[in-house]
């Protein structure tokens, strides 16, 4: 389907899972130090054990490697500061690739931060951090693969799949709702906007009367108005403002462990 055109579907369900359904959960760790790289490994191997959760873990010290890598990884532990290719344009690279993984970015230094969200990374970790801020970042990213990671849409007996992750907003057009993806794709689905806000309520936020915003791809939060991805501006009644702010706070401090 070419950008900006329109499907008028029927929804058929949720989808849900990880990056490689019905395998085990695979984990890739990259930082250009092989000592801390081994380390890291390990000890993302020893939460799994705790977790009691089957998986593979690859550990890399050359981003390139990473990426030259077919493998399709469901959380990829990302070093930011990185010689041959910082962690910043590593995660933009992989997110061109469609990968899907979750991005933990590992560092010592906290000015990355905010130009990290810009890659939307599913957590922000410091290498200081102990093990258990690693276990409750993969937990949490287990969490949300096991929660409601995509939409299943019918039109004319074609299913088409939608990440959640992909789209920006969803707006209410009377008996049927339009979801906006982030390439441009629109899907006219026949349902309401308050029985769709009930399946997706964890990863979204009501910025107006007839309009949700994906927390993910919220890039400012203005007076009157929500800005995502850098370009797209959403009014925003004065009436959600607080609920949005508070709700994306909470988004935030998800991603951080301070």
């Amino acid at each position: 389907m070419g950008v900006h055109q329109i499907v008028k579907c029927k929804f058929a369900g949720m989808q849900g899972g990880l990056v490689n359904e019905g395998n085990d959960l695979k984990i890739a760790v990259c930082d250009d130090m092989v000592r801390i790289a081994n380390a890291y490994g390990d000890a993302v191997e020893r939460v799994l054990r705790q977790l009691g959760v089957k998986g593979e873990v690859v550990v890399y010290t050359k981003a390139e490697e990473l990426l030259s890598n077919q493998a399709g990884y469901d959380i990829i532990f990302l070093d930011i500061e990185m010689p041959d290719c910082n962690g910043l344009q590593m995660a933009r690279e992989l997110r061109k690739k469609k990968t899907y993984g979750k991005i933990i970015f590992m560092t010592n230094y906290s000015q990355y931060i905010q130009e990290a969200y810009k890659v939307q990374p599913f957590r922000y970790l410091y290498k200081s951090d102990p093990e258990e801020w690693i276990r409750d970042a993969i937990a949490d990213a287990l969490e949300e693969c096991k929660e409601r990671d995509g939409i299943l849409l019918e039109s004319d007996g074609r299913i088409y799949p939608v990440f959640l992750d992909d789209i920006l907003y969803i707006e209410a057009l009377g008996d049927e709702v339009a979801i906006i993806l982030a390439r441009g794709e629109r899907y006219i689905v026949r349902t309401t906007l308050k029985a769709i806000y009930g399946l997706l309520e964890n990863r979204f936020v009501k910025c107006s009367r007839g309009v949700l915003i994906n927390l993910k791809h919220i890039f400012n939060i203005g007076d009157m108005s929500i800005t995502l991805n850098g370009d797209i501006e959403i009014p925003m009644s004065y009436r959600e403002k607080r609920n949005v702010k508070q709700k994306y706070i909470e988004y935030v401090k998800k991603l951080v462990k301070w």
